[in-house]
């Protein structure tokens, strides 16, 4: 294991369950799901390339699918018993519609990656994000309603999330790369720059209504973010590695390990 991806998985579960603090602060500073999430898809598809390439699809998608499934369950029939949530099929299958959306979200999506990275190389990988990308721009324009959503419905999640897999695993691919390590502070740089941004749009289309037909840059800012922070954690490498071998290390490293689980239990905390 990569130590960098130990430090921006912790990240990611802070920023979202930071996200999830409405009414928790005095002051309105509960943000940072959509970069978040944005970080965990790109994580997800930076790791899985290895073990994807090696791997039949059955067996590959199947733990996987396993992995995330035997919390989600445990944790959804606790809430049931404690009567935060209420029992049905969907609440154990697939739901979509409560804010555990992004495990059957991803599971889903192990589907079409493994098949695009086992069938295509970078340079075909790149053509089908393109492709993603005029599909979500495609459905924004279709189902886009006049109203301010940081996380509109699943299938723009799915789209940006299938985005960021495939960006992380691009990176991947490049992650040996002389450029990425001496640019490795522009990298940190443009990582700030675009989590800003996506604070600074949020800000602005809740105070000015014109700016809400702009607010798919919400969703471009967090996957921006997440790639310069991987590219930034990769040039850090040594450093990080450092750090996690410290006592400021083993806290990150025990956020990092329950990433799921955090995210898992945070709402009904």
């Amino acid at each position: 294991m990569y130590s960098f991806i130990e430090l921006l998985r912790a990240i990611a579960a802070m920023l979202i369950t930071n996200s999830h603090f409405d009414g928790v602060y005095p002051w309105n500073i509960s943000w940072g799901g959509c970069p978040g999430v944005a970080l965990f898809f790109t994580i997800s598809g930076f790791l899985l390339v290895s073990s994807a390439k090696k791997q039949d699809f059955f067996p590959w998608w199947s733990k996987k699918v396993i992995r995330l499934y035997i919390p989600l369950t445990i944790v959804n029939i606790i809430t049931v018993i404690i009567g935060f949530r209420s029992a049905s099929a969907s609440l154990f299958l697939f739901p979509i519609m409560i804010n555990l959306w992004y495990v059957p979200c991803i599971a889903v999506l192990y589907i079409p990656y493994y098949f695009v990275l086992k069938k295509l190389s970078g340079g075909y990988r790149l053509c089908v994000i393109l492709l993603t990308v005029v599909a979500y721009t495609g459905l924004y324009c279709v189902r886009f309603r006049n109203e301010f959503f940081v996380e509109p419905e699943i299938w723009f999640r799915a789209l940006y999330g299938f985005i960021a897999m495939l960006i992380g695993s691009l990176i991947y691919d490049n992650k040996g790369s002389k450029l990425i390590k001496s640019k490795r502070l522009l990298s940190l740089l443009m990582a700030v720059s675009m989590c800003g941004g996506f604070l600074i749009t949020k800000l602005l289309m809740n105070r000015i209504p014109i700016l809400i037909n702009l607010q798919f840059m919400t969703q471009v800012f967090g996957v921006a973010f997440a790639a310069f922070m991987m590219l930034a954690g990769i040039g850090y490498e040594e450093e990080v590695k450092k750090l996690m071998g410290t006592m400021l290390g083993k806290p990150i490293g025990i956020i990092s390990t329950c990433s799921l689980e955090i995210y898992l239990v945070q709402f009904a905390i």
